[in-house]
């Protein structure tokens, strides 16, 4: 990480700010940056360290992911859009921070049960990586009898279908993100009346919607191959 922050300075003047991130937006992957390692580097240098997100720090059993963020110099929480600080701060006093720990714990828990419902189909289901927080992302690839590995071109067709099925039968909010150029359903758990029984459905008609995608595709090739 030293090796970052070498680069020759010009008339004493060196990097302004270095921003680190609690759960990368841009990967949409729940990556965490080393704050401890981070802050080490940072201070022998004029830099002014910066920390955007860190909202797990409310959740007991994952607070150890934001260890060092007290040596920030600033924190950022999305507050400036609509003036929505007011209702942060109507839900804190309303509730307080250990119920809403609790349920940023739930969701998270939440996530571990979802993965492990689908790990049950790791077959065809690729689960992007290990589950941290309250994110899973998964990408299908379907078998089809005949050809050795479907492109991913038609994978992330696939893929893009079966979430406009997930979305217009209404049973979740998914979207999609990319990861070296692969598309895959990205699932981010935030509803506070979620429970378990919720992804027990999701699971269950995604399955069903994954095989009847799975047959049309099959006809679609055997059309094709038939020309």
């Amino acid at each position: 990480m030293q090796e970052l922050f070498d680069f020759p300075k010009i008339n004493h003047v060196a990097i302004v700010v270095s921003e680190a991130s609690m759960a990368t937006v841009v990967l949409n992957t729940d990556a965490f940056d080393n704050l401890v390692e981070l802050a080490s580097v940072i201070r022998k240098e004029t830099i002014w360290f910066h920390v955007d997100g860190g909202l797990v720090i409310l959740d007991p059993e994952r607070r150890n992911l934001v260890q060092g963020i007290e040596q920030a110099d600033s924190l950022a929480i999305e507050l400036s859009r609509s003036f929505r600080a007011l209702k942060v701060w109507f839900t804190l006093k309303e509730h307080g921070i250990i119920k809403l720990g609790q349920k940023i714990t739930d969701n998270c828990q939440q996530a571990q049960y979802l993965a492990s419902l689908l790990r049950k189909h790791k077959e065809f289901i690729r689960i992007l990586c290990p589950v941290i927080l309250n994110i899973v992302n998964i990408r299908l690839e379907p078998e089809v009898e005949g050809l050795d590995k479907l492109n991913d071109e038609l994978i992330d067709l696939f893929n893009n279908e079966l979430l406009a099925d997930i979305q217009m039968f209404g049973i979740a909010a998914a979207s999609t993100t990319r990861v070296c150029g692969q598309l895959y359903i990205h699932i981010c758990i935030v509803g506070h009346r979620s429970n378990l029984e919720d992804f027990d459905i999701f699971v269950d008609t995604l399955i069903r919607i994954y095989h009847v995608r799975l047959l049309n595709l099959k006809q679609s090739i055997n059309l094709v191959n038939q020309i």
